[in-house]
């Protein structure tokens, strides 16, 4: 299975891309090829050293419209502009 992942503010290396990197790792250790969009590779290092999350085994690509993560663009454009990331929520305590 596959996942792309787009995260317009990751160079932010705040809570929220935590978050995104931490569900990327998920996905990638239960199997998934997961491919995570950013303009610059040496993102890697600087996720790295921040978060102590290991990227090994997920992709950094420049640009997931472009092909280069084997989707087409006509079914992943749409989506890129309307989710930035999932949200899954939890069942609230009753």
């Amino acid at each position: 299975m596959r996942a792309a992942i787009y995260n317009p503010y990751l160079d932010t290396l705040g809570g929220g891309e935590r978050y995104t990197l931490t569900f990327a790792r998920v996905l990638a250790n239960i199997g998934y090829r997961v491919d995570v969009e950013w303009k610059d590779k040496s993102i890697v290092q600087k996720i790295e050293s921040r978060f102590g999350l290991k990227l090994d085994g997920i992709n950094i690509i420049e640009n997931i419209n472009r092909g280069d993560s084997g989707f087409r663009t006509a079914v992943f454009q749409p989506l890129k502009r309307a989710i930035t990331f999932f949200i899954f929520k939890y069942p609230s305590a009753m």
